[in-house]
């Protein structure tokens, strides 16, 4: 007998449809934490009952994230992560300061861009300058120059729950 452990599902009524499926197919499911067998007569109830358990502590602590990142926005903290966005940093207490020489860079782009230059043109020629991008690399792609002229945050801008029917701007350091 092989074991093969996995996460069935996040949603109560497709991991029971999954064991249901396989039981068709004389595949037993047995969980060995639980010690509970799908084959068994009262697998599948016991299976209803900790794949329900298991989907509420899952909505329950999405919920808790959701709610966190609301009043963090309310207070206007924003997670901006600068490994990737060129032109700013972070400092000791993780709020965003200006990197002076990748803002020349990100200054540049806009510039070259309002002068004419193609995302292709403008990624050609800070390629040939052995210039760093956001991931710290001297090659250039048009889709990177175009990100950058598409992001609200280069404007003054954060977006937040971008997802979410309320979305909302918040202005970050220029």
């Amino acid at each position: 007998m092989r074991t093969i452990f996995y996460r069935l599902s996040n949603q109560a009524i497709d991991c029971l449809q999954y064991i249901r499926e396989l039981k068709e197919l004389h595949v037993a499911v047995f969980f060995e934490k639980e010690n509970i067998n799908t084959m068994d007569t009262k697998g599948e109830v016991l299976i209803t009952i900790m794949a329900s358990l298991a989907q509420q502590e899952s909505e329950s602590i999405s919920r808790n994230i959701k709610i966190g990142l609301q009043y963090r926005y309310q207070r206007g903290q924003v997670i901006v992560n600068t490994a990737r966005f060129l032109g700013y940093d972070k400092d000791d207490d993780g709020n965003l300061v200006i990197n002076p020489e990748q803002a020349k860079v990100v200054k540049r782009i806009f510039y070259e861009c309002l002068t004419g230059k193609s995302a292709i043109e403008i990624a050609r020629e800070l390629t040939k300058e052995g210039l760093k991008n956001g991931i710290g690399r001297t090659k250039w792609h048009s889709s990177g120059i175009i990100k950058i002229l598409r992001n609200e945050k280069y404007i003054g801008d954060a977006l937040l729950q971008s997802k979410h029917p309320i979305a909302r701007y918040i202005k970050i350091p220029s």
